[in-house]
């Protein structure tokens, strides 16, 4: 008994390319080559690299180094000849601690650009199959891979002085999922609270729950079916929030997650930051707006 396996085989075509027209399905580049190369000429671009690495798993990992599990490197060749990691910095930088291990096993494949743009798409692929990429990780391939939406957010935080970093320094950013659903949900309204934070802030790290807290609280008071539309932008709402300052407004998100048995998320800090705004107002105080209706979505 014979069995056809035509429409299951893939047909190699003489570019490298995959021929699977016959079936419906399609590859999105060639095929590599395997190499032995000199560990030394392989590069690795930090615009969308991981910065961290765990030492001790680099230490271990060179200690009781394996070719098994080591593998082939990932790696891309690029317009002007130069070889960059795309998938195994790691074992890499492990091989560099050991000088009797000059060489390493790698597939290359081609790049049509000078520019980590194809590469940073491919890690991005790899490594969000995996789930092994942290937020921050992720986003960094997706601006270099020149994702709109990564880059006008990276923008918009460079221009006020900051930058996309893990860490807690001053001038630090690394909320980066929830800006990206912030851009998405209304961007000129998540860029206004943005500009507001900074001014707030004065230079300090911004924090989360007040950036959050005032974005959820704009687009809650921008829906109300009133003549009478409130907004955090308005003069008297603004010198309020001056006047409470980061201190104050964040008292006033702790007291609401007291009250919430511990639980925060962006519609607990939009209600302290409303307490904050209307305690001791006789006139000019913000309607009461239920913010403990459904779910929080950061939750």
């Amino acid at each position: 008994m014979s069995i056809n396996l035509d429409p299951l085989l893939e047909q190699h075509t003489s570019n490298g390319t995959y021929n699977n027209s016959h079936n419906g399905r399609t590859t999105t580049d060639q095929t590599g080559e395997f190499m032995w190369l000199d560990k030394r000429i392989l590069n690795v671009d930090m615009t969308y690299q991981r910065e961290r690495t765990n030492k001790k798993t680099l230490v271990d990992m060179a200690k009781k180094w394996s070719w098994t599990a080591c593998g082939a490197l990932t790696i891309i060749k690029r317009l002007d000849g130069t070889y960059w990691i795309d998938d195994g910095q790691g074992r890499k930088l492990a091989a560099d601690m050991r000088k009797d291990i000059p060489t390493l096993p790698c597939m290359v494949f081609i790049s049509q650009s000078s520019k980590p743009i194809e590469e940073a798409a491919s890690f991005l692929e790899i490594n969000s199959k995996r789930s092994i990429l942290k937020t921050l990780d992720r986003f960094k391939a997706r601006i270099a891979s020149e994702d709109p939406l990564a880059l006008a957010i990276r923008d918009m935080v460079e221009a006020s002085g900051y930058h996309l970093a893990y860490g807690k320094d001053r001038k630090t950013v690394g909320c980066v999922g929830a800006l990206s659903q912030a851009m998405k949900t209304r961007s000129h309204v998540a860029r206004r609270v943005w500009d507001l934070c900074v001014d707030l802030h004065r230079g300090d790290r911004i924090s989360e729950d007040i950036y959050f807290g005032l974005f959820a609280l704009e687009i809650e008071l921008s829906g109300r079916k009133s003549s009478d539309v409130e907004s955090i932008f308005q003069k008297h709402n603004l010198d309020g929030l001056r006047r409470l300052g980061v201190v104050g407004l964040k008292e006033y998100i702790n007291a609401c997650k007291v009250y919430k048995k511990g639980k925060g998320g962006e519609r607990t800090n939009a209600q302290g930051i409303l307490d904050g705004l209307n305690k001791g107002r006789s006139k000019r105080r913000i309607p009461d707006i239920n913010f403990w209706r459904g779910k929080d979505a950061s939750q």
